[in-house]
């Protein structure tokens, strides 16, 4: 429409649509904005000969970093017996609805996500030998893992027989 000239102006409201103000040298086709710090809405104005028209919003939500993401803790075990359970801190940020994923490492080094260990909580089973754990906290887009800890199994003592020695 219009000429087939076009002049355009970014605008953004960080109050949900309710005022709306000019980013200031946002004036292309395009608009690369940066990092905004709060949930904020975008939108073009487009203007040719005495024309003008706006587009649609498009909302840009900021979710709160995931925090207070740790688990409980490191552990000294027989073999074959089984830890205490693993606790979880309850977590803030994201969209502040959470879901988990433990995963285990018997090297540190190669994480395997736990079958249905999906609690903020998790109780492992019978161990025999040393083992890492970690979880994995999402909330809408965001997600972080927790610092591992180690459950250490020791291996139980063997009883040698003594022979009946006579002095």
């Amino acid at each position: 429409g219009g000429n087939g000239v076009y002049s355009y102006q970014w605008q953004q409201s960080i109050n949900n649509g309710t005022t709306w103000s000019n980013i200031s040298a946002a004036t292309s086709a395009s608009y690369s904005l940066g990092v905004p710090a709060t949930t904020t809405k975008y939108r073009r104005v487009v203007t040719s000969n005495q024309c003008t028209h706006t587009s649609n919003e498009v909302t840009i939500s900021v979710q709160g970093n995931l925090a207070n993401i740790d688990i409980s803790k490191s552990q000294t075990i027989c073999e074959s017996t089984t830890p205490e359970e693993l606790t979880g801190a309850a977590p803030s940020g994201g969209t502040g609805t959470f879901t988990y994923q433990w995963y285990s490492s018997t090297d540190n080094s190669i994480w395997n996500a736990i079958a249905s260990a999906t609690a903020a909580n998790y109780q492992p089973g019978v161990l025999s030998t040393t083992t890492h754990y970690r979880r994995k906290t999402t909330s809408g887009s965001c997600e972080a893992y927790s610092a591992h800890i180690t459950i250490t199994v020791n291996p139980k003592p063997v009883i040698t027989t003594i022979a009946d020695k006579t002095f």
